[in-house]
């Protein structure tokens, strides 16, 4: 069963560029406040139990989260 190129279809109707600018305020969004809190950790979360719980957070938002974004942006 072959098909031809011009047979194929997107899933989604209508133009991707909405979804592609609300998805990189988005990463923008991920990118800052993370990069915020691990800068200014003692700002951000004035206690010790509160940067023990979200450092590691922001690290896994900026370490794994983000390229995820980005690479579902770039694959869509």
């Amino acid at each position: 069963m072959s098909t031809r190129d011009d047979q194929l279809t997107l899933p989604i109707k209508g133009k991707l560029v909405p979804n592609y600018i609300l998805s990189l305020i988005i990463a923008i969004l991920i990118l800052i406040a993370p990069a915020f809190g691990l800068q200014h950790n003692t700002i951000v979360y004035p206690t010790e139990e509160l940067t023990r719980t979200f450092i590691p957070n922001n690290v896994v938002n900026l370490l794994v989260g983000l390229p995820i974004l980005l690479g579902s942006m770039w694959l869509a």
